[in-house]
């Protein structure tokens, strides 16, 4: 998967050095790209993580938005899917405990919140 000379890095469709960096020291980079379609949605959480360390502006901000934890934690069936799919995937799949449990959370919060404020007919394509 990921290694130091990856085609993807610096594209506009591609992905940061430090995101490159960091997968492939994880346990990720022994993956097959078909290995991963499971994996996906820890990716966009992952790439928020990775901030902290590459990016701490940007970690201040994810940091400082809502996450509405406590009402997602209600929310059983929300929680454990993203106990099971994006905290165990990042965490004990990839190797990358260098994420406290409840910072994956807290970025779940922040991405979740976004998506379920805005409704179909206000949404406008980012890409």
């Amino acid at each position: 998967m990921c290694s130091l000379n990856c085609p993807g890095i610096g594209k506009s469709t591609g992905h940061s050095k430090w995101e490159c960096t960091s997968l492939s020291k994880s346990k990720i980079c022994n993956q097959s790209v078909a290995g991963l379609i499971g994996d996906l949605e820890a990716i966009a959480p992952l790439r928020c993580l990775l901030t902290r360390d590459c990016d701490p502006q940007k970690w201040q901000i994810i940091q400082s938005m809502e996450t509405h934890t406590e009402k997602r934690m209600q929310v059983k069936e929300l929680w454990k899917n993203n106990e099971i799919k994006v905290v165990d995937v990042i965490r004990r799949k990839w190797g990358m405990q260098q994420f406290a449990e409840d910072d994956i959370h807290k970025v779940c919060g922040v991405l979740e919140v976004r998506l379920i404020l805005l409704s179909p007919a206000e949404c406008l394509p980012i890409i």
